[in-house]
């Protein structure tokens, strides 16, 4: 059953008021002024209010690329491809070289004091 958007609205703003209460409460409690208490417990309160909406919210929205488009994003990525290539943190052929790993267990003194071979 899906409810009507105005019953949504109503249940956010009780969860929005019952939250800010509370927080405006436990802030009075703990000892700040009331004033103050009752700004952060109304910008919490609204904050939830919101949450709380958005959470509800069912449509999705339109959707604005066709299945054969790029992305607005693939120009920067290959970009940014390019510079990795170019400043040497990232190989040529898009594949990380293979470490050489040792075949037997290493302590934890010789994983220290061994020289990397991987640095440049």
């Amino acid at each position: 059953m899906s409810e009507s958007p105005q019953s949504q609205s109503t249940g956010a703003i009780a969860a929005g008021s019952i939250l800010g209460l509370l927080l405006a409460a436990g802030f009075f409690t703990v000892g700040y002024s009331l004033l103050l208490s009752l700004c952060m417990g109304l910008l919490s309160g609204a904050s939830a209010q919101h949450l709380v909406k958005w959470w509800h919210i069912e449509e999705q929205p339109p959707a604005d690329e066709t299945p054969g488009s790029q992305s607005a994003i693939a120009p920067l990525k290959a970009g940014f491809d390019k510079a990795l290539v170019k400043s040497g943190l990232k190989p040529q052929s898009g594949t990380a070289p293979q470490a050489q790993y040792p075949k037997r267990p290493v302590s934890i003194v010789e994983w220290i004091v061994r020289p990397n071979s991987t640095r440049k």
